[in-house]
């Protein structure tokens, strides 16, 4: 009977080997969570590029939907310098402000044509992330 109970306890695993195998599961999950997180981050960086775009594109229209038998006379009123915005591009009192818009007008550099420039930034955790998107377009003052 004794080489039958011998057998029993050589079939069970030891603490060392238990051990061993909680801190490979838990290395194999650490890092799995780790690419889920990581992917998490990129995704809403993403959604915050395509917004910011969205917002220059808006800012883009508003631009050219100045009248160009006014000769463009409204299109400096657009000019801007951060200014604080949401989702939608205005400029609520209170809200969710993530995102930061700039528009320049230059109307000097080239004679006859108005040039735009939108840029956008928005919020990486508490801060503003330093790059931004810019959009640029020209527009013609040219009238029949």
């Amino acid at each position: 009977m004794t080489d039958a109970s011998n057998m029993v306890l050589k079939k069970g695993m030891t603490l060392t080997e238990v051990i061993m195998a909680v801190a490979l599961t838990a290395l194999c999950i650490g890092g799995i969570l780790a690419v889920i997180i990581q992917w998490l981050g990129l995704t809403q960086s993403t959604d915050n590029v395509y917004i910011a775009t969205n917002i220059a594109r808006s800012r883009i229209e508003k631009a050219r939907g100045t009248r160009i038998d006014q000769g463009y006379i409204n299109i400096s009123t657009l000019q801007e310098t951060d200014t604080l915005v949401d989702e939608e591009g205005l400029s609520p009192l209170n809200g969710n402000l993530d995102f930061k818009r700039s528009t320049a007008i230059d109307t000097a550099t080239y004679p006859g044509l108005t040039k735009v420039t939108v840029s956008v930034k928005y919020k990486r955790g508490q801060e503003f992330n330093p790059t931004d998107v810019m959009l640029v377009t020209i527009l013609s003052q040219y009238t029949q």
